[in-house]
């Protein structure tokens, strides 16, 4: 910027004024900045955060940064970095809201000493749901037999919390042995999972087996979760019935 001096004065007996221009350089400090939380992944059991900032500075310099993480207001976690750009990732173990915050130290130097001042600034929500499939009792049927074998309906409930279910598998094993009878997939239609499995060279009229359900899924970051169910029943090929328990377990990754 460009400033006038003005000088007046007295030369022999007479008022004298000169102007006199004088260019003056001024720096100002001035600061740009953003910052961003997604959720890079989510399983059954955590979601981790990622968080990108940047803090662009001119006529000044970043100190120190401290990101927080906070969930539902409260800080949860904090990292503390010396870059002017950089990534963090936090891990959560809870579903709920987050948000970062972001306090930086920025400091300067002018004639008249060293300067500080503090920047604060915070992301947008994000929602965390950590995903899960709730299965219920498998329902297994005989729709149809013979002397030494027979064919099993089975259908799955299953209810699925910030994922998809994308299929299953069914293992029909025989109780006593441990032997695998059967495996076979399992479609997906209106969130039940339904299987046919037919059981061949069976040795008794009466077998008890254990059907054993997995249900799979995805979360909306692509990471897979699972959950089991088992269904002991007892096969009957004489008159086509089924005894036994259900036993349905938690989900497990």
């Amino acid at each position: 910027m460009e400033v006038t001096i003005q000088l007046s004065g007295v030369v022999e007996g007479q008022q004298v004024t000169d102007v006199y221009p004088v260019t003056i350089t001024v720096q100002l400090v001035k600061l740009n900045s953003s910052v961003n939380i997604t959720v890079e992944k989510i399983t059954e059991s955590e979601a981790v955060l990622r968080v990108d900032y940047q803090i662009n500075t001119e006529n000044c310099s970043v100190k120190s940064v401290e990101v927080k993480l906070l969930k539902d207001g409260n800080v949860v976690a904090s990292e503390e970095r010396s870059q002017a750009e950089g990534t963090v990732r936090f891990t959560v173990n809870e579903s709920g809201t987050y948000r970062v915050v972001i306090e930086a130290t920025v400091e300067w130097t002018t004639p008249s000493g060293r300067h500080e001042e503090k920047l604060t600034l915070a992301s947008e929500d994000v929602e965390v749901t950590l995903s899960r499939l709730e299965v219920g009792a498998p329902s297994v049927k005989v729709s149809d037999y013979g002397a030494d074998w027979a064919t099993l309906e089975i259908t799955v409930p299953v209810t699925a919390v910030g994922c998809e279910v994308t299929g299953g598998k069914v293992e029909v094993i025989e109780a006593g042995t441990g032997h695998t009878l059967a495996t076979t997939e399992a479609t997906v239609d209106n969130g039940v999972l339904k299987a046919t499995v037919k059981l061949t060279g069976l040795r008794s009229a009466r077998i008890p087996i254990i059907v054993r359900v997995t249900a799979e899924g995805k979360t909306p970051t692509g990471d897979s979760v699972t959950a089991t169910a088992e269904a002991s029943v007892e096969v009957r090929l004489a008159s086509a019935e089924l005894g036994g328990s259900v036993r349905v377990e938690s989900p497990r990754p």
